[in-house]
């Protein structure tokens, strides 16, 4: 019965650790039965072929595997470490690829939790950083990728809380969930064309980031990306994305620019839940529903553009679930202007939208389809129900169509018009161009 339990207890736990993170799966892999072959200057190297090394950590060296998880987690490193890019053991020449190792559902993680370390130069022969390798290096300041590198596995960096900045070089394909998770000094990140994907939770709690600009190449935005990243202000989302994933930008309470291209046709439950700056949003015109929660307490939010496209919004649902269903736009009380450009009335239910909007608000609707929003079901609970003008939205800002963001030719937000070209977007999902003298 006491083995039974136990095996049950770990298949519970792993569970628990395939929901919180992308696991790396390498069946060509085979646990290894040491943590090391040998050292050299205090760095310690685990032989992965015949020609390739890993760089792995002191212990016993003897591993002890149990249902495939590393019982060891001694730090054996501090203050600058130095990694090379070749190694010489009994006359072999072996290249540096990796840091760290993982197998099955397992990894060793060569810096986790190695508080002391300060800086680390990588070998510009590096291809992969692994699982967890610099988890919790809180005394982290500095770190240059190399050009050689593919993957950031899941965890990597993650709580290295002193790390400001990170250059992605151009031969990354690859971020994993997590990877830079807790950064919360973390102020600033490029990240190149060449990364095809971004696993979930990646950049959660990167407190101090205030602006990035995705590439082209990504085509999701997955779940929890970057919530919480409070300081968060504007973000650039390439024509290339599809897909926003549930609560990708959960608390980010400074977000206050927002273009959505029309490349996206599905946004995710809780997607900018929180976002307490937002002053407005248009829906891209490929989406045809609006899910719960989606805009849920973006409490400075005041205009609203739902496309003709989207037929449907959901409004609250149980409220007993983890998390509680709330309405598309509940707990945005502020909203004066709602524009809705589909004729026929989206399907909702009544608590889509605070009981003071239906109040207060503007619903603007097309050419001919007053009186059917003045009896369609909920919709009909707008006092001040109008016409949009002969021109539809123009040119010029309105009531319900304001400038939003401003940026110049090479991507960088813009507080005020500035000389040139400038990028202008606005609140309902267009831009254009515009020269300031």
């Amino acid at each position: 019965y006491i083995i039974i339990m136990k095996k049950l207890l770990r298949v519970i736990v792993m569970g628990l650790f395939i929901v919180s993170s992308v696991i790396y799966t390498n069946a060509a892999i085979p646990p290894p039965d040491k943590y090391y072959d040998f050292s050299i200057n205090n760095i310690y190297y685990l032989i992965t072929s015949d020609s390739t090394v890993c760089v792995s950590k002191a212990g016993e060296n003897k591993i002890v595997v149990d249902e495939d998880v590393v019982s060891d987690s001694v730090c054996n490193y501090s203050g600058e470490i130095l990694i090379p890019s070749e190694v010489m053991r009994d006359s072999i020449i072996y290249k540096v690829t990796a840091i760290g190792l993982a197998w099955g559902n397992s990894a060793i993680q060569p810096f986790e939790d190695c508080v002391d370390i300060t800086s680390v130069s990588l070998p510009n022969t590096l291809e992969k950083i692994l699982p967890r390798a610099f988890k919790g290096c809180t005394g982290l300041k500095t770190i240059q990728l190399p050009n050689s590198l593919i993957s950031i596995d899941y965890l990597a960096f993650a709580n290295c809380s002193n790390i400001e900045s990170i250059t992605i070089p151009s031969s990354v394909v690859s971020i994993y969930s997590n990877a830079f998770a807790g950064c919360t000094d973390l102020s600033s990140i490029a990240i190149p064309d060449s990364v095809t994907e971004i696993g979930g939770y990646a950049f959660k709690g990167c407190s101090s980031l205030t602006s990035i600009i995705l590439p082209n190449s990504i085509t999701t935005i997955e779940d929890e990306l970057f919530s919480d990243c409070c300081a968060l202000v504007s973000i650039v989302i390439g024509d290339s994305v599809t897909a926003i994933g549930k609560s990708a930008f959960c608390n980010c309470e400074s977000l206050r620019f927002l273009n959505l291209p029309n490349s996206i046709t599905q946004i995710g439950n809780y997607a900018f839940e929180g976002c307490k700056s937002l002053s407005s949003v248009a829906i891209p015109n490929s989406v045809t529903k609006i899910n719960h929660s989606t805009f849920y307490n973006c409490s400075e939010l005041t205009s609203v553009v739902i496309p003709a496209s989207v037929s449907e919004i959901n409004g609250r649902g149980l409220l007993s679930t983890n998390p509680p269903s709330y309405g598309a736009f509940e707990g945005c009380a502020n909203i004066i202007f709602v524009t809705s450009l589909n004729p026929i009335p989206p399907t909702c239910n009544k608590y889509v939208f605070e009981d003071s909007v239906y109040l207060k608000a503007t619903l603007y609707v097309p050419i001919g389809s007053l009186e059917s929003y003045a009896n369609a079901d909920i919709w009909k609970n707008f006092s001040n129900i109008a016409e949009l003008p002969d021109a539809g939205i123009g040119d010029i800002e309105t009531p319900y169509v304001t400038k939003v963001a401003r940026y110049d030719l090479h991507g960088r937000l813009l507080t005020d018009p500035t000389p040139g070209i400038n990028i202008v977007i606005y609140s309902d999902g267009t831009t254009r161009k515009e020269f300031v003298k």
